[in-house]
């Protein structure tokens, strides 16, 4: 009596720590990043949301490298496309809710590299980049904790002579673990600190 209770206690708990898996599984978000609708720096970034939880995208961090260098920026905002205050557009900040199966068109290539430059103006002092890595961090319903996706591009110049932007890998990285989270908040954290206006005292 008391072996089959205990193996039944075992085949519960084996059960439900699969279920709590998928059940987790199914809440974590998937970001996809890709290249599409144009050549070159000139392609567009896309961002799809393909998880089963809306999320909301607070930051976009850029990673800029040439053959030698590489330097970080973070555009939330697309500065190209602000206007006059009262004619407010949603289309000119990168950051809002993404609803299950969405995408949004974050800028072309050229146009992230332009805002990376105004947020961090070495990079305007960089050689010919190479290799651009496009970070979205969001929110979930979820918990409290950050999420993320990062993929990475290369300017590839194709026997034609034309130049395309072509992912590095297959797959856009998800950043579900702790230590992804931890580094992500510390970017946004750093970035915070340093854009913050100073206070003067009466």
């Amino acid at each position: 009596m008391f072996c089959a209770t205990a193996i039944t206690s075992v085949v519960w708990i084996i059960y439900l720590q699969v279920f709590l898996r998928s059940y987790l599984r199914q809440r974590r978000s998937m970001i996809l990043i890709t290249a599409a609708g144009g050549r070159g720096m000139e392609s567009h970034c896309i961002v799809t949301q393909l998880g089963l939880e809306p999320i909301s995208i607070l930051s976009v961090i850029l990673d800029v490298a040439d053959d030698t260098t590489s330097l970080r920026a973070v555009i939330p905002e697309r500065n190209e496309l602000m206007v006059d205050e009262g004619n407010e557009q949603t289309l000119a900040t990168n950051q809002g809710p993404m609803a299950v199966g969405t995408m949004r068109d974050i800028g072309r290539f050229s146009t992230l590299l332009k805002r990376a430059t105004d947020d961090n103006p070495e990079i305007s002092e960089m050689g010919e980049i190479v290799r651009i890595t496009v970070t979205i961090v969001a929110a979930t319903s979820a918990g409290p904790t950050l999420t993320g996706a990062a993929r990475s591009f290369a300017k590839v110049v194709e026997q034609s002579g034309r130049t395309r932007m072509r992912g590095m890998t297959v797959e856009t990285r998800q950043l579900h673990t702790r230590k992804d989270r931890r580094a992500l908040l510390g970017i946004l954290t750093q970035d915070l600190q340093d854009n913050r206006v100073p206070t003067t005292r009466a």
